[in-house]
């Protein structure tokens, strides 16, 4: 059976897939999609927020790494990542600027 569903346009780097990626309080997940936003892989590790926002920006890496590798791709299959961030965000600059339940002020994450 077709999809009727439409395909994502690829917008960056000329990839055509996506990662969701959600920085909770408590975990952080990581979702791979084609271009058609079928669900390929995920991956899950727990935030552990309280070990600072370094450690937390490497252990987003891992996570998205992991995704890649589970769905057999490179960081340059990628059209874009998506982040949702828990407080204060710049969408722009891409800066977390206050997450009260991470204990990160003023962190790069986009």
């Amino acid at each position: 059976m077709a999809s009727s569903r439409k395909s994502a346009s690829p917008e960056t780097n000329g990839g055509s897939h996506y990662i969701g990626f959600d920085l909770g309080g408590t975990k952080m997940v990581a979702v791979l999609y084609d271009a058609d936003l079928r669900r390929l892989a995920r991956k899950k590790l727990p935030t552990e927020g309280f070990e600072g926002a370094k450690a937390g920006l490497k252990r987003i890496g891992s996570v998205i790494e992991a995704v890649l590798k589970e769905g057999g791709l490179k960081g340059r299959d990628l059209a874009g990542i998506g982040i949702g961030c828990p407080g204060v965000v710049n969408p722009e600059r891409g800066v977390l600027y206050h997450a009260p339940n991470l204990g990160w002020n003023d962190v790069a994450v986009g």
